[in-house]
Protein backbone atom coordinates (compact mmCIF):
# COMPACT_ATOMS: atom_id res chain seq x y z
CA UNK A 1 0.00 0.00 0.00
CA UNK A 2 1.29 3.66 -0.63
CA UNK A 3 2.75 5.47 1.85
CA UNK A 4 0.89 7.70 3.68
CA UNK A 5 -2.49 6.30 3.22
CA UNK A 6 -4.74 5.47 5.66
CA UNK A 7 -6.79 2.64 6.29
CA UNK A 8 -9.71 2.93 6.92
CA UNK A 9 -9.99 6.59 6.18
CA UNK A 10 -11.16 9.43 8.34
CA UNK A 11 -13.88 10.37 6.03
CA UNK A 12 -14.80 6.99 5.54
CA UNK A 13 -18.14 7.05 4.02
CA UNK A 14 -16.92 9.70 1.61
CA UNK A 15 -13.77 7.65 1.55
CA UNK A 16 -15.73 5.12 0.59
CA UNK A 17 -17.78 6.26 -2.16
CA UNK A 18 -14.55 7.79 -3.85
CA UNK A 19 -12.83 4.36 -3.64
CA UNK A 20 -15.82 2.44 -5.20
CA UNK A 21 -15.31 4.76 -8.54
CA UNK A 22 -11.87 3.60 -9.04
CA UNK A 23 -13.54 0.39 -9.20
CA UNK A 24 -16.84 0.42 -10.15
CA UNK A 25 -17.30 -2.89 -11.50
CA UNK A 26 -15.55 -4.59 -8.03
CA UNK A 27 -17.43 -6.18 -5.40
CA UNK A 28 -16.63 -5.25 -1.86
CA UNK A 29 -16.71 -8.67 0.59
CA UNK A 30 -15.37 -8.85 4.28
CA UNK A 31 -13.80 -12.16 5.29
CA UNK A 32 -12.52 -13.62 8.58
CA UNK A 33 -9.32 -15.93 7.83
CA UNK A 34 -6.93 -16.76 9.84
CA UNK A 35 -7.69 -14.86 12.50
CA UNK A 36 -7.80 -11.38 10.55
CA UNK A 37 -10.17 -9.57 8.85
CA UNK A 38 -9.72 -9.07 4.86
CA UNK A 39 -11.31 -7.10 2.33
CA UNK A 40 -11.88 -8.70 -0.45
CA UNK A 41 -12.31 -5.88 -3.95
CA UNK A 42 -13.55 -8.80 -7.04
CA UNK A 43 -14.06 -8.00 -10.13
CA UNK A 44 -15.66 -11.18 -11.37
CA UNK A 45 -16.18 -10.28 -15.09
CA UNK A 46 -12.60 -9.77 -15.41
CA UNK A 47 -11.08 -11.62 -12.52
CA UNK A 48 -8.72 -9.22 -10.95
CA UNK A 49 -8.90 -8.69 -7.52
CA UNK A 50 -7.05 -7.23 -4.22
CA UNK A 51 -7.11 -8.48 -0.72
CA UNK A 52 -6.22 -5.49 1.68
CA UNK A 53 -5.67 -6.79 5.78
CA UNK A 54 -4.06 -4.76 9.05
CA UNK A 55 -0.81 -6.63 10.13
CA UNK A 56 0.95 -5.31 13.07
CA UNK A 57 -0.82 -1.68 12.51
CA UNK A 58 0.14 -1.49 9.12
CA UNK A 59 -2.20 -2.22 5.88
CA UNK A 60 -1.27 -5.16 3.85
CA UNK A 61 -2.42 -5.62 -0.08
CA UNK A 62 -2.00 -8.19 -2.86
CA UNK A 63 -3.89 -7.73 -5.90
CA UNK A 64 -3.65 -10.15 -9.36
CA UNK A 65 -5.29 -9.41 -12.09
CA UNK A 66 -5.77 -7.63 -15.93
CA UNK A 67 -6.24 -4.67 -14.14
CA UNK A 68 -4.51 -3.50 -10.47
CA UNK A 69 -7.85 -2.69 -8.66
CA UNK A 70 -5.65 -1.59 -5.53
CA UNK A 71 -3.91 0.93 -7.63
CA UNK A 72 -6.89 2.32 -9.20
CA UNK A 73 -8.57 3.01 -5.74
CA UNK A 74 -5.63 4.50 -4.26
CA UNK A 75 -4.92 7.18 -7.41
CA UNK A 76 -8.90 8.07 -7.31
CA UNK A 77 -8.54 8.67 -3.31
CA UNK A 78 -4.95 10.54 -3.50
CA UNK A 79 -6.76 12.70 -6.22
CA UNK A 80 -9.99 13.59 -4.19
CA UNK A 81 -7.47 14.30 -0.76
CA UNK A 82 -5.79 16.55 -3.16
CA UNK A 83 -8.35 18.52 -4.30
CA UNK A 84 -9.33 18.78 -0.62
CA UNK A 85 -11.58 16.33 -0.28
CA UNK A 86 -14.87 17.98 -1.52
CA UNK A 87 -17.84 16.63 0.24
CA UNK A 88 -20.09 14.14 -2.07
CA UNK A 89 -22.77 16.87 -2.46
CA UNK A 90 -20.15 18.83 -4.82
CA UNK A 91 -19.77 15.78 -7.12
CA UNK A 92 -21.37 16.50 -10.87
CA UNK A 93 -22.95 13.83 -12.59
CA UNK A 94 -23.76 14.05 -16.37
CA UNK A 95 -25.42 11.84 -18.07
CA UNK A 96 -26.18 11.56 -21.52
CA UNK A 97 -27.32 8.67 -24.48
CA UNK A 98 -24.32 7.01 -24.30
CA UNK A 99 -22.31 7.16 -21.71
CA UNK A 100 -22.15 8.84 -18.03
CA UNK A 101 -19.30 10.66 -15.76
CA UNK A 102 -18.58 12.09 -11.99
CA UNK A 103 -16.35 14.38 -11.65
CA UNK A 104 -15.44 16.39 -8.60
CA UNK A 105 -14.54 20.33 -8.15
CA UNK A 106 -10.17 20.67 -8.09
CA UNK A 107 -10.10 17.69 -10.34
CA UNK A 108 -7.96 20.01 -12.29
CA UNK A 109 -9.92 21.60 -15.86
CA UNK A 110 -8.75 19.30 -18.10
CA UNK A 111 -8.89 16.13 -15.97
CA UNK A 112 -10.55 13.17 -17.32
CA UNK A 113 -13.57 12.07 -15.30
CA UNK A 114 -13.53 10.29 -12.18
CA UNK A 115 -15.48 8.00 -12.91
CA UNK A 116 -17.01 7.05 -16.84
CA UNK A 117 -18.92 3.94 -18.39
CA UNK A 118 -20.33 3.37 -21.31
CA UNK A 119 -23.81 1.94 -20.73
Amino acid sequence: MGSGTCWPPTTWPNTRYVAQLGASRAQRVVLTRDGRTEHLFLNAATGAWAVLWERHGQWMVRQNGQSCIWDAIEEHVTRWRAAGAPPLERFEIAVSSDRSSITWPGDGPSATPVHSRLF
